[in-house]
């Protein structure tokens, strides 16, 4: 097992939820790019165990000198968590350029990509499709749902499971609205990828998907089924600017993302 010593290192960049049982060396820089929260920290229901992950991690935040925030929902929870401002938002690199807007649209077909879990909400995605049997939605994903969604899917529901990248990029771009409904989520790498695609998305009205979505790229709704499925009509319904989705999406890409952070670093270390 490879064992790295951080010691050779002036600056040590840190990522995910914020408790990392770190402590630098004399002289060097720590900054932490921070996704959440720990999520027994975030979702705290007030068992023992989750207390006492909450309280070390917020005891350990302190040795932080520089945060990063992944986007706009994390540095609000982690002024609520931690007390402290964020040193700066960075949204995460997402690889645009492996999707493309050329491909020809399968009418009446929306895609949804994630794993099949509750806080995804696939199962209300597959009730909204209920409501607009004419049109199609293809699943892109496996989890603890699998089962049930197979069961009780309805026939306009196409279940695909785990897929290889090629199948997933050539669904995303040739289906006319991507849905995208996670529960609470700090920031979704998937939107994105649809807007790479010259897919508009057919998002859930919360934080941080309403801060990613605007009326230019997507249609906003409520987490009901009736209301996805107008979403997704109305999303069908618009012409959208194929090449406007795709701009959006490029401000997002990973070498914004390598030149911002290292820009970060370059004046944090002075």
């Amino acid at each position: 097992m490879l064992k790295l010593d951080i010691r050779e290192y002036d600056c040590v960049l840190t990522s995910g939820p914020a408790t990392k049982f770190f402590q630098p060396y004399d002289d060097q820089l720590r900054i932490h790019y921070l996704h959440h929260p720990p999520l027994s920290s975030l979702w705290f229901t007030g068992g023992l165990f989750d207390y006492t992950v909450k309280t070390i991690d917020r005891v350990e935040t302190l040795s932080i000198p520089h945060i990063l925030a992944n986007s706009e929902l994390t540095s609000t929870r982690a002024f609520r968590h931690y007390n402290r401002e964020v040193d700066r938002i960075l949204s995460p690199p997402v690889d645009v350029e492996k999707y493309s807007t050329d491909s020809n649209r399968v009418e009446g077909q929306v895609v949804m990509v994630g794993r099949l879990e509750d806080r995804k909400r696939t199962t209300l995605a597959v009730e909204a499709m209920r409501h607009i049997p004419d049109y199609t939605l293809k699943l892109i994903g496996d989890g603890p749902l699998r089962k049930k969604v197979e069961r009780d899917s309805p026939s306009n529901v196409d279940i695909l499971g785990y897929v290889d990248d090629d199948t997933l990029r050539c669904t995303v771009q040739k289906s006319v609205a991507g849905i995208f409904l996670a529960e609470r989520e700090d920031f979704g790498i998937t939107p994105i990828e649809y807007l790479a695609a010259g897919t508009p998305v057919v998002g859930v009205d919360e934080p941080n998907t309403n801060n990613q979505i605007s009326r230019e790229t997507g249609v906003l709704v409520d987490p009901e089924p009736s209301a996805v499925a107008n979403g997704i009509r109305d999303a069908i319904e618009q012409d959208w600017n194929r090449s406007r989705l795709r701009k959006t999406a490029e401000q997002f890409g990973a070498e914004r993302f390598r030149t911002e952070l290292q820009e970060f670093v370059e004046v944090a270390y002075i």
